[in-house]
């Protein structure tokens, strides 16, 4: 049976060189005349349509136009986020070499971030040509709704329907493995962002490593070898 593999993006296989927090302000204020924007809030795992949507909220802005200018928002993160190199984690070129070699194994995205941004942060990574797809904000309200459309898209992307106890999802956040636990997906959690092993092991992930560094022992996990 052949497996499906989500990545998510950020802090996960990889992290953007510089104040990724300053950039996100400086479009708050471009694009909402927020002064003083609250993206110091710990946001992590939310997607880029909740961030804005969240952060314009609580300082007032109205939800048509949140609505209005969430494209715009979008825009103005992709073109500030260019400035920023992009840096691969230790042990996921490896990992993704492994998983493209193995038949069972087929791979995409499931991230926040917009669908420009995320394909554009993966080729300056030089990793956009491991995922056949890819599930963006655009894709739901929350991050747990990219579940099912991940599904959708795998199906059309490889021609085959994948049962949810046969996806896993691989993420560094308790919000990645929600999304598994609702889903009945199983998740590799890592601890490579903000939160520690025993978080994300209380969120209920199936496994929890401190990177991707063991690539041979992920692979030999998610072929069911290794309970």
């Amino acid at each position: 049976m052949a497996k499906l593999v989500l990545f998510d993006l950020d802090d996960t296989i990889l992290g953007s060189v510089g104040n990724r927090k300053g950039l996100w302000a400086e479009m708050f204020t471009e694009v909402f005349g927020m002064k003083d924007p609250p993206v110091l809030k710990r946001r992590d795992g939310m997607t880029e349509r909740e961030i804005v949507h969240d952060v314009a909220a609580e300082a007032g802005v109205d939800e048509e136009t949140i609505k209005k200018k969430l494209h715009q928002a979008y825009r103005i993160l992709r073109e500030k986020f260019r400035q920023l190199d992009v840096m691969v984690f230790p042990g996921v070129k490896e990992l993704l070499e492994t998983m493209k070699e193995a038949e069972e194994i087929k791979m995409g995205v499931l991230t926040g971030n917009s669908e420009e941004r995320g394909w554009m942060k993966l080729e300056k990574a030089g990793l956009k040509d491991y995922f056949k797809f890819g599930v963006f904000s655009e894709d739901g309200e929350v991050r747990e709704d990219l579940f099912q459309v991940a599904l959708e898209k795998a199906e059309k992307a490889f021609g085959m329907k994948f049962e949810p106890q046969d996806i896993w999802i691989i993420g560094d956040t308790p919000r990645d493995v929600s999304t598994a636990v609702k889903g009945g997906a199983r998740c590799i959690a890592v601890a490579t962002g903000p939160f520690k092993e025993r978080e994300l092991l209380v969120e209920g992930a199936d496994f929890v490593l401190k990177d991707l560094t063991d690539y041979k022992r992920i692979v030999s996990i998610i072929l069911g070898k290794e309970e």
